[in-house]
């Protein structure tokens, strides 16, 4: 195990209460606690891929850092479940909700990207992801619906939190509220002890009232060649993609459609200028994914235009629809962007100001795009209407191929924004002279993960 300098609680401004009217508890709290994280005890009604999605990068520190991690869960049980178990016996009621949670694994990973599904592999096959599961018995008939968890540093130093907040995707969308305690207040460390004599009740099933199910050797190997599964066919997806990526720019300067690359653009020979194409070859043969890391002035926008015409003309080909989406930070970066994909021939929709100037088109354009009656729809948006819970929720929602331009990308680093990717967005381009930010390990390595390293 590495050293653990640096990695206390105690540098960390966690506050001492969070409601999601105020801040999202996955950046202020989740993430940075579990990227320095050496026990964490939790014990919750729910947990989903939303959540674990959007706390990826904490866990995969926590399991960089070899952390260990127990959950105490409910399996979702239905009526009819429970009138089935009536008749069985203990043993195989034991192995029917095991079964259960082993299914709700497999709907859970299957909506994980390969990194996250890397760093639960190596959580779960050492032993230091481990599961129990409750369910409410004698005059307790409802759900298991504890909301409670300890974090525990390398150093021994100890946070709590309690509160409304489960562990799902709606934590973010519904008003939650969370109350935080600190080891090293003499007052919050007694509420702390007695929450862990609680834990470890329920853990060691000492509590009369729940049923308490360790997980079988069965069901972890189950969870193992689940997410090693899930992992091959993540990485097959990507690899089949990548003939039909690399087999996109073939020269041709115009789209059957009327877009095109405008000869200001070319040398002499009617070409790109060779960084710009050694750019595009790097992103199509990282599968459609990456970040140019390119000085102002090298044709950054230019080249990643230029992108966005080949990938359209590729799905003409194979009459699929597109949705270009382009993020920038500034308003006068938007203009700029709007007027240069006009010269390439694109209609953009310029999402920005007030919603009133644009929301109804572009609700127009995505229900054509749906249904088949246009091709390709291109956004351009400022990241503050890009990054809201209703917008990126409508992203998130799309059932058709996405491609996100984040022109100056380090901005998009936030554990906010970071904890927003869309998972559905398949190709990424990130454009940025610096994409390192500065003093932000974390953040770098999420935009890294994200769009795919820099590529040139």
């Amino acid at each position: 195990m590495e050293k653990t300098e640096n990695r206390g609680f105690r540098g960390l401004e966690i506050p001492l209460a969070v409601d999601t009217t105020v801040s999202n508890p996955m950046e202020t709290a989740f993430i940075p606690l579990l990227s320095r994280c050496a026990y964490y005890d939790v014990a919750v009604g729910y947990f989903t891929s939303t959540w674990v999605r959007s706390a990826a990068l904490g866990i995969a520190k926590m399991a960089e850092l070899g952390g260990k991690a127990r959950w105490v869960i409910s399996p979702h049980l239905t009526e009819e479940d429970y009138e089935m178990f009536k008749s069985v016996s203990s043993e195989e009621y034991s192995n029917l909700v095991s079964k259960k949670a082993l299914l709700e694994f497999d709907s859970l990973l299957s909506d994980l990207d390969s990194n996250t599904l890397i760093g639960i592999s190596k959580l779960v096959q050492a032993g230091a992801m481990e599961f129990r599961f409750a369910i409410p018995k004698n005059r307790l008939k409802g759900l298991f619906h504890a909301k409670v968890g300890i974090f525990t540093d390398f150093e021994g130093n100890e946070v709590m939190f309690t509160g409304s907040y489960n562990h799902t995707g709606a934590a973010s969308t519904n008003w939650e509220n969370l109350d935080f305690f600190f080891s090293w207040d003499s007052r919050d460390k007694l509420r702390i002890n007695q929450k862990k004599d609680l834990f470890d009740k329920i853990w060691k099933c000492k509590d009369n009232n729940l049923r308490i199910y360790t997980p079988s050797e069965a069901f972890e190997n189950g969870v193992i060649n689940l997410v090693e599964r899930s992992i091959a066919k993540y990485l097959e997806n990507e690899n089949e993609k990548k003939d039909e990526y690399e087999n996109t720019f073939d020269g041709e300067k115009t789209t059957n459609i009327g877009l095109r690359i405008p000869s200001k653009y070319l040398n002499e020979e009617g070409m790109l200028r060779e960084h710009q194409q050694k750019a595009i070859d790097s992103w199509l043969v990282n599968k459609g994914k990456g970040i140019f890391k390119l000085a102002t002035g090298a044709g950054k926008t230019v080249t990643a235009v230029t992108i966005a015409v080949k990938m359209v003309n590729l799905h003409q080909r194979n009459n699929t629809p597109l949705l270009i989406v382009i993020t920038v930070p500034y308003l006068n970066l938007a203009d700029q962007w709007v007027t240069e994909m006009k010269d390439f021939g694109f209609a953009p929709i310029r999402c920005a100001d007030s919603k009133s100037t644009w929301e109804g088109n572009l609700n127009h354009q995505i229900q054509s795009l749906l249904s088949f009656r246009t091709p390709f729809v291109v956004v351009i948006c400022v990241e503050n209407t890009f990054f809201d819970e209703l917008f990126i929720q409508r992203i998130a929602s799309l059932p058709i191929q996405i491609m996100w331009i984040a022109d100056e990308v380090h901005n998009t680093g936030t554990v906010r924004r970071t904890a927003m990717f869309p998972n559905n967005v398949t190709l990424r381009l990130g454009l940025s002279a610096t994409p390192e930010r500065f003093n932000d390990v974390i953040g770098t390595a999420a935009i890294m993960q994200y769009f795919g390293g820099i590529v040139s």
